[in-house]
């Protein structure tokens, strides 16, 4: 597994492409796709799903996102 995600993200680098590693759970999960050279991620580390309204004030600049606290 892990040979080949390597080998998807040098190509998609040699091609010009940032990578966005997405279903991030855990520290671990962060630093594995850091260490391969993710530019980009997403998953339930950085934030749940959120309703329509904080979202678009997220969008809009009227809220800032903090993490919530372990």
């Amino acid at each position: 597994e892990h040979a080949m995600v390597e080998a998807v993200v040098a190509a998609a680098h040699a091609a010009g492409i940032r990578v966005n590693a997405k279903g991030i759970e855990t520290d671990a999960q962060l630093a594995a796709v850091t260490g391969l050279g993710c530019e980009l991620g997403q998953g339930f580390y950085f934030a749940h799903p959120q309703p329509a309204g904080v979202v678009g004030a997220l969008a809009r600049g009227r809220m800032r996102w903090q993490r919530p606290a372990a």
